[in-house]
């Protein structure tokens, strides 16, 4: 505008006299200097308490199922163990249809998820509770949620057990795929770093369990329960997987 009025009179002239008349004042200092910011953002939960970052809620969820898909695939993979050991076969001649044989494997390994998910999440909790000086839980006050969602991460990780353990034909080669789709639903998952630094590759990350999950705590610990679409995905690749598992094993000729 300075420089409209240098080259144009008449708006040199009326900058003047409104100048003057102190209807306009030209001073823009207030918007660059920092002392006259008065806007900032705070993020708050529904109840108005502040949020801050914690990363025993961004990474420790993350780490706690990335590690579940570790146990999961482990207790699964112990099915060809006993096929090995033709405990498996005794089974499968008996009475007892497969589908119950593979559902009791399901439940031992979801059981065992469930139990170290639960003791990680209480860990969690000790820790951050000694670290604020306090007793509060990281992951907020709605505990009817954070068990479902145990639950539903729980499931989910279990199905992927199962799922490795159906398309290896070893104990070690379930192990080596086991450990490959944990890596990349790691990585996917912000286990190891946010997964913003994926930028428009982000969308990638919907395809693993660990951000599902992980995403999910981050919202209860936050105040916000709207993680409806977290349980659903959840639950459903759980049984999904199983499902595909069920199939698979059902076709093996060497069971």
């Amino acid at each position: 505008m300075t420089d409209r009025a240098r080259q144009n009179p008449m708006l040199g002239l009326s900058f003047a006299v409104a100048a003057a008349s102190g209807n306009f004042q030209p001073d823009f200092s207030c918007a660059f200097t920092p002392g006259f910011n008065t806007i900032r953002i705070e993020q708050q939960t529904v109840t108005g308490e502040q949020v801050t970052f914690n990363p025993l809620v961004l990474f420790g969820s993350a780490q706690a199922v990335f590690f579940a898909l570790f146990t999961a695939n482990g207790v699964a993979a112990s099915i060809i163990e006993e096929r090995r050991q033709w405990t498996l076969q005794r089974m499968v001649v008996s009475p007892t249809p497969r589908i119950i044989i593979l559902t009791g494997k399901l439940v031992a390994t979801f059981l065992v998820v469930l139990l170290q998910l639960t003791f990680l999440f209480i860990g969690f909790t000790i820790i951050g509770s000694l670290l604020e000086g306090a007793i509060k839980s990281v992951w907020g006050n709605d505990f009817v949620a954070i068990a479902v969602l145990i639950l539903a991460t729980s499931a989910a990780t279990a199905g992927v057990g199962m799922f490795t353990a159906a398309v290896g034909r070893t104990a070690e080669q379930a192990n080596i795929i086991g450990s490959i789709v944990s890596m990349l639903m790691g990585i996917l998952g912000g286990a190891f770093f946010t997964v913003s630094a994926l930028g428009d590759f982000e969308w990638v990350t919907r395809l693993s369990i660990v951000r599902w999950g992980s995403e999910a705590f981050s919202r209860l610990a936050a105040g916000q329960n709207d993680i409806g679409l977290n349980l659903v995905f959840l639950a459903l690749i759980g049984a999904a997987l199983f499902i595909v598992s069920l199939v698979v094993f059902a076709r093996r000729q060497d069971i």
